[in-house]
């Protein structure tokens, strides 16, 4: 093979490569998967680069010439072809790159119309539940409310039952005595008006007050107005305590404790 056959089978060469490039060129941009379109050009690649090899093999082989002009002249147009490849593959590369950027900008713009919808979906439903919340809070205050009427229209109840009951029975077990009955009781040396005479329900009015006023110190002292026998039924049926050092003091059963 002769130079002018060389230099000729390059021009043929070079002229069906620019005749690609230029229908590639005019050619639509393909369409690239929203998926993975990195995964697409790589495919897409590939098919290009096996296309080139189905080529070679199917090219026949011609002996480099001896030449050393005529080879370095080869290898320039291999080099030049190999250049012109790569542009083109750079080309591809930046234009589906542009691509990829625009439909990554409205997928960007789509997830934060999303996230928007999000944070106001969010305050519909916080504010559906505060309004549930405040009306299950305001039935729950109202059966509360209506439970603690009844538990002191209860209370009320039981504590008159409880006053008239020990109103019978200070009444019956344990009455106020007379003056006659004072004045056969005391000594003529005690100096005590029959009328000042404490009965059993001003001693627990005494006891109770003691207790709820001074906690630390409950107990009362007893002075001539208490009657012996209204304190011995405190003491007996265990309604008062007496002080452990001092007979003439008691106070109140800590029933609480």
């Amino acid at each position: 093979m002769d130079a002018e056959e060389v230099a000729k089978q390059c021009s043929q060469d070079w002229h069906q490569v620019k005749n690609i490039q230029t229908e590639l060129q005019s050619s639509m941009a393909m369409p690239i998967s929203s998926d993975d379109p990195l995964l697409h050009i790589l495919q897409e690649t590939e098919k290009r680069l096996k296309g080139e090899l189905q080529g070679i093999k199917e090219r026949e082989l011609s002996a480099i010439p001896q030449n050393n002009e005529m080879q370095v002249l080869i290898l320039q147009q291999e080099e030049q072809k190999a250049l012109e490849e790569y542009r083109e593959a750079l080309a591809f590369l930046r234009a589906k790159r542009a691509d990829i950027a625009e439909a990554l900008e409205k997928s960007e713009a789509e997830f934060s119309q999303l996230k928007q919808m999000n944070v106001e979906l969010k305050k519909k439903v916080n504010s559906l539940q505060q309004t549930e919340q405040e009306k299950s809070n305001s039935n729950s205050l109202e059966v509360v409310l209506s439970e603690m009427q009844a538990k002191v229209t209860r209370v009320g109840e039981a504590d008159r039952y409880f006053k008239r009951a020990l109103k019978n029975i200070l009444a019956t077990r344990c009455p106020t005595p007379d003056a006659a009955q004072v004045r056969r009781t005391l000594n003529e040396s005690q100096d005590i008006d029959p009328n000042q005479v404490m009965d059993t329900k001003r001693m627990l009015g005494k006891l109770i007050e003691q207790t709820l006023n001074s906690p630390e110190q409950p107990y009362i002292e007893l002075d001539n107005r208490a009657w012996p026998a209204q304190v011995e039924f405190l003491l007996r049926c265990q309604v008062a305590v007496q002080h452990p050092e001092d007979p003439k003091k008691i106070k109140l059963m800590p029933f609480h404790l």
